[in-house]
């Protein structure tokens, strides 16, 4: 990891995810209920990663919707049930008892992805308002000549008269 990533932790605790995340090493805030996670949101907070904890009583999809319309972090999804859900909207899915070191991994991983892209995208905007900047510079000149040169045959017509 470049930079300690932060993690929001949202369900259900009892699989200890959020600790195990914290001794790897990982910045993380905990949500368990909707209502918790949407006041998070209401103070401005932002993160790299959401991990969902599905709970066995409780459906996934609100707190998925609620991510979703909040921000733009992956979203990783953490299994209790079999459950099957019409709209998934979550980057990785880990099914229930996954071992810690293999969701570690790919969470590292797409942590570092997500960053990669974030980074190019950074630098896609920077170019683009340089370009859109060296572009209206042409433009303005481009339309300086033209009046000029609207000046200029005018005087020659008036003079040539």
């Amino acid at each position: 990891m470049a930079s300690a990533a932060h993690v929001l932790h949202v369900g259900d605790g009892s699989f200890h995810r959020a600790s195990v995340l914290r001794f790897a090493g990982y910045t993380v805030d905990e949500c368990e209920t909707l209502h918790e996670l949407a006041a998070w949101f209401r103070e401005g907070r932002t993160t790299d990663v959401v991990c969902i904890s599905e709970e066995p009583d409780r459906a996934a999809e609100g707190a998925i919707a609620l991510v979703r319309s909040k921000s733009v972090a992956p979203v990783v999804l953490f299994r209790s049930t079999e459950r099957p859900y019409l709209q998934r909207g979550v980057e990785l899915e880990f099914p229930a008892l996954t071992q810690p070191d293999v969701w570690l991994r790919e969470l590292s991983r797409l942590i570092a992805m997500t960053r990669a892209t974030l980074e190019r995208s950074a630098e896609l905007r920077a170019s683009s308002a340089q370009l859109r900047a060296e572009s209206e510079a042409v433009r303005r000149r481009t339309q300086e000549l033209r009046e000029q040169i609207a000046f200029r045959r005018e005087e020659e017509e008036q003079s040539g008269k």
